[in-house]
């Protein structure tokens, strides 16, 4: 957590209550809870609303890709989707023609 130790996290509390008191001391670690809850909080709101715009401005940047390629692709016609290409079936017809 941030770079420092348990031990380290350890001496630093006790500097801490000893300058603040033992009656005073599990308000302070009180209000030091909310205070990190709070930033916590906060943190997570900035992070969604900014998940959000990327989120808006990632499908407003889609939108025209998207009519461009519409518009871009023409339609097939209708005989490509009916049949597939055959060379052997283009030689049949051609030999039953001959008969």
């Amino acid at each position: 957590m941030f770079g420092i130790s348990f031990s380290e996290l350890c001496i630093i509390a006790f500097a801490i209550f000893v300058c603040v008191g033992p009656k005073k001391f599990p308000d302070l670690l009180r209000q030091a809870g909310r205070l990190f809850v709070q930033l916590r909080r906060m943190s997570n709101e900035v992070k969604s609303g900014w998940e959000e715009i990327v989120r808006e401005a990632e499908t407003e940047a889609r939108k025209p890709a998207q009519k461009i390629s519409k518009e871009a692709t023409p339609p097939l016609p209708p005989s490509a989707h009916a049949q597939p290409y055959e060379p052997e079936a283009k030689e049949k017809k051609e030999a039953i023609d001959l008969l």
